[in-house]
């Protein structure tokens, strides 16, 4: 007899090239959160780099309080792919979903999308926490690409 393991949200269904960066940020953000101590670490010097202290540790929480959750109360494990990978997985890719949907304001398919990733009586709670986390990605790209912009000139 052999062990099976389903391994179907690991699936890749797609590149993360072909992500737009808010949404490819968020990915790799995640994973960086889900394979350990080390690339935590590398998030945390990035992100409050870019925001500041203060602002950079918050966003890092909200993180950890969305990853927390999908352990927590998720259907089951959320798969990831390491974090240097450009494949994107079918659980990395509803995830990015859930994300640009609860930070665009479209609550009724970020509650949908949560759902299919938690209990339902948590995912109104996984759709606000990926509308906080989105937030941050948009403040995080807006000052990175000016960042960029002034290095440039």
């Amino acid at each position: 007899m052999s062990v099976h393991t389903n391994i179907r949200g690991g699936a890749p269904v797609g590149a993360l090239a072909d992500l737009d960066p808010v949404d490819a940020r968020a990915v790799t953000y995640f994973r960086m959160w889900c394979h350990g101590a080390t690339t935590r670490t590398r998030l945390r010097e990035e992100v409050t780099a870019i925001m500041g202290t203060n602002e950079g540790l918050s966003f890092c929480r909200c993180l950890r309080d969305l990853h927390d959750v999908t352990v927590h109360y998720g259907r089951r494990a959320l798969m990831c792919h390491q974090v240097n990978c450009s494949c994107l997985g079918a659980d990395e890719c509803a995830l990015a979903h859930l994300i640009g949907a609860a930070r665009e304001g479209a609550r009724e398919d970020a509650m949908l999308l949560a759902s299919l990733i938690v209990r339902p009586d948590i995912a109104h709670g996984l759709s606000a926490l990926a509308g906080d986390f989105g937030i941050g990605l948009d403040l995080i790209e807006r000052k990175s690409r000016s960042l960029r912009d002034h290095t440039r000139h």
